[in-house]
């Protein structure tokens, strides 16, 4: 099994932006926006669930494809390295990058 198929890789892509979504609408108290945004997550997860387990690990190697690729992005943004981004996000503190930078 390789990184997840195009199918998945654009179904991570879209739970990441529809999270994204859901976090600015409850920022916002947009009750209707976060419903959206959560109908959004769970239809893709239920189309991946009828395509099987196969597409399952698909996506969630998809998934952590994604991750992996913003956290090296924010370790060269910040100039932190790759292990503090990690231990940040575990901590639920990842900062914004130096304006400076």
């Amino acid at each position: 099994m390789g990184q997840g198929g195009r199918e998945d890789q654009l179904a991570a892509a879209a739970i990441i932006r529809a999270h994204h979504h859901f976090l600015q609408a409850v920022e916002r108290g947009d009750e209707t926006a976060r419903a959206d945004a959560r109908d959004i997550v769970h239809r893709i997860l239920e189309d991946t669930r009828a395509r099987g387990s196969d597409a399952v690990d698909s996506l969630l190697l998809s998934l952590t494809g994604h991750a992996m690729g913003a956290a090296v992005a924010l370790s060269r943004l910040n100039g932190r390295s790759f292990d503090e981004i990690l231990d940040a996000v575990e901590e639920g503190i990842v900062g914004t990058p130096d304006p400076e930078v």
